[in-house]
């Protein structure tokens, strides 16, 4: 503009902290709690996107403490390529309970036999 001095325009971008996921690169990373029932028969969950979507993580097996599951293309864009994603890595932690009943236990024990 007139009467002004030229000179560079300096923007600094700040990234607003996730409550549920954190991001590293292009990945999103996430903590996904399971039961211990869970982790044993199986789960669906469903978690909404940092841009709004709706996003699935499912299991039909045994799951271990601390399984990873990657839901490949879920991440971020790739810059200079929108039409790539990163990956979104969910760290399954299992919640355990505190204690069985012995009727539980009994039920746990025939069940495993």
């Amino acid at each position: 503009a007139a009467g002004h001095i030229p000179g560079d325009l300096i923007f600094k971008l700040k990234q607003i902290p996730d409550a549920l996921y954190t991001r590293r690169g292009n990945d999103l990373y996430m903590t996904v709690r399971i039961t211990l029932l869970e982790s044993l028969v199986g789960f669906k969950k469903t978690f909404t996107h940092v841009d709004g979507h709706e996003v699935i993580v499912e299991k039909t097996d045994v799951t271990y403490c601390s399984q990873v599951y990657v839901v490949k293309g879920e991440g971020m864009p790739i810059r200079g390529n929108k039409s790539r994603k990163g990956d979104l890595w969910a760290t399954l932690e299992i919640d355990f309970p505190k204690r069985f009943s012995n009727q539980q236990k009994d039920l746990i024990r025939q069940a495993m036999a």
